[in-house]
């Protein structure tokens, strides 16, 4: 594998890695087998925090009606102008038909956006569940909104901070938490482990920032390299100083731990880089990354880097991986901002479809995708084409290990008399303690109450079972 031997990007690597690993590695780092693609024999959650607030309305629509006072008909017009119609019966009714595909689920129906084509199959499979009504933070502050999201919070404020729900996760589950984005979110922060109950409490042992998989490590010599040019030298002077510094500084100096930092973090890229060396880039995750491709390179990366860390999922020992896509925040020309994105994260030949067209059959079998924003969007549009900050939301779970189905009321009728109030927003009322939770159950029995110690305390629908969310 090449890497480029820049003095200053092996010090950039070095000592963001180092000030993320904290105390050293990760625990759990094996050392690599002769796997390809090494089976994924446990549960990995794949949080995709979708920043800005998706309005999950527009990708979940319920189906028009030209009955006077109905929702279907009611809904429809207060957002005519997001769905770049005018609010006559004849011209939403064409929308409908032509934009969204018709799909129930039990009494609810509803139509998924015909753009998210990879979306409604896996609906159609089973493999898709809607869980509606989720309440983050009350707040339209997305700063705030996402940090509480994150930390599984509901109730900090502006000057809490704390540990993220994936690293309490990776605690619980005594494995560790991986983050494919370009900078690792607080929703990895691992919790102080003497100090579990404290949820400001911040550790990041068990966190390993991969924002590219395949450059994870350090710079070094590949063989048969011309040993006489300048980049050699500073590769092999490099690799010296900090072998012989380590050899010569006392353990007890403050310098001590940045030299074994070098030692560790070489050692991880060796085993990444082997591992993968044995892991060609599927030809469907390739394609992202070509000209004409209608995936964006930050999304298109981040599904290949998951895809490179489950196949290195031994070596990792990795249960949460952590990814995002930007662009959400829908104030104005929603149809075609939101669309675009739906159909790059969602689409037939989007990044999940080529994603889970070239996993082998044990990743899809132990991957779950959770997939949200920090909160909503109001019900009706502003008068822009677009949607403004509200509360309730819908989060999207989406894998083999899914119970497919709609949890909570997707389209209450409640909200037909608030549809000409102002800033009238969706309810939030199914509490992400309680939704997460159920997902952390799934990847580590008993962790509910360890990654989100006062569920107890956090509203629910009533009558909602989430249980039955994820089966094994």
């Amino acid at each position: 594998m090449h890497h480029q031997g820049s003095r200053r990007r092996f010090l950039q690597a070095s000592l963001a890695l180092a000030a993320v690993l904290g105390n050293g590695l990760p625990s759990g780092i094996r050392n690599a087998r002769g796997d390809s693609f090494a089976a994924v024999s446990h549960p990995v959650l794949a949080n995709i925090m979708l920043n800005g607030g998706p309005d999950m309305r527009h990708l979940l629509m319920p189906p028009f009606s030209t009955t006077a006072g109905s929702y279907g008909q009611a809904f429809w017009r207060a957002r005519a102008r997001v769905q770049g119609a005018t609010d006559s019966d004849a011209a939403l009714a064409l929308r409908w038909h032509d934009a969204y595909l018709p799909v129930a689920d039990g009494n609810t129906e509803f139509g998924i956006l015909a753009r998210a084509g990879w979306l409604h199959e896996k609906w159609v499979a089973g493999k898709v569940a809607f869980v509606c009504g989720v309440l983050n933070n009350g707040s339209r502050d997305h700063e705030l909104a996402q940090r509480t999201l994150e930390m599984g919070n509901r109730g900090a404020d502006k000057v809490t901070f704390g540990s993220g729900w994936g690293g309490r996760l990776a605690q619980a589950a005594n494995a560790n938490v991986v983050a494919l984005t370009n900078s690792p979110r607080r929703f990895t922060f691992g919790p102080n482990p003497d100090r579990l109950w404290d949820l400001t409490a911040i550790d990041k042992r068990r966190l390993i920032p991969a924002a590219n998989m395949r450059e994870i490590a350090l710079p070094d010599i590949a063989p048969g390299t011309n040993h006489f040019d300048q980049s050699t030298y500073l590769k092999r002077g490099l690799k010296q100083y900090y072998a012989e510094r380590r050899s010569s500084v006392r353990p007890q100096s403050v310098y001590f731990q940045f030299f074994e930092h070098e030692r560790r973090l070489r050692e991880l890229g060796a085993v990444i880089d082997a591992r993968l060396s044995t892991v060609p880039v599927p030809p469907a995750l390739a394609a992202l990354f070509e000209e004409g491709s209608r995936v964006s390179y930050s999304l298109a990366l981040q599904m290949r880097n998951l895809h490179d860390a489950l196949a290195a999922n031994d070596i990792l020992d990795m249960t949460v991986a952590s990814l995002e896509f930007d662009g959400w925040d829908t104030h104005g020309d929603q149809q075609l901002a939101f669309e675009t994105l739906a159909e790059m994260l969602f689409g037939s030949h989007g990044a999940l479809a080529a994603l889970d067209a070239v996993l082998p059959g044990s990743a899809r079998r132990n991957t779950v995708f959770l997939i949200g924003g920090e909160f909503g969007r109001q019900l009706a549009d502003n008068g822009a084409g677009g949607t403004d900050h509200g509360e309730g939301t819908v989060n999207i779970l989406i894998g083999d290990a899914v119970q497919g189905g709609v949890y909570g009321t997707m389209f209450p009728e409640a909200e037909i008399a608030r549809l000409g109030a102002n800033s009238a927003q969706i309810t939030g009322v199914n509490a992400i303690e309680h939704i997460y939770g159920t997902i952390c159950d799934w990847v580590m029995a008993g962790a509910k109450a360890q990654v989100f110690p006062h569920y107890a305390d956090a509203p629910l629908e009533p009558g909602l079972d989430l249980s039955g969310l994820i089966s094994g």
